[in-house]
């Protein structure tokens, strides 16, 4: 039976108990599987993960649900363009596993774009934080 491999480095800790060693493995050797050429070291993905978790997803601003992986709010690790088919530091962000599922494998501005259409279909050029329920 393994135990977990915490990071140990305290600049790069995060607060709660979550296996950061081991997102960033399998994150990694996931995309090396799937074709993506690697162009971040370790080292810098958990520096970015570590900040993602304390600013929560940028696209729907909740927080990361950290203790289990099924979670709608667990982080995964979004390619901005897929097409370049690279994970690098300008090429990558972390999403909730909701928001990555909803934009697959859209590049990050068509994405925003068909945000965009979508709201203004439903709320006019004059959005506000009201939500009402649709249909």
């Amino acid at each position: 039976m393994g135990y977990p491999m915490i990071c140990t480095d305290k600049t790069i800790q995060p607060k709660i108990s979550f296996n950061l060693h081991k997102f960033v493995h399998t994150t990694i050797n996931n995309h090396k599987q799937r074709g993506f050429k690697i162009k971040i070291a370790k080292q810098d993905l958990k520096i970015l993960i570590n900040k993602a978790l304390e600013e929560g997803c940028p696209y729907c601003g909740k927080p990361f649900n950290l203790e289990d992986s099924r979670s709608n709010f667990y982080p995964t690790i979004d390619i901005l363009n897929p097409q370049i088919r690279e994970m690098s530091r300008d090429n990558i962000q972390i999403l909730c596993q909701r928001c990555n599922k909803l934009k697959r494998n859209i590049p990050h501005l068509e994405f925003i774009e068909i945000c965009n259409n979508i709201t203004k279909r439903y709320f006019g050029n004059t959005y506000t934080k009201t939500y009402q329920k649709v249909g």
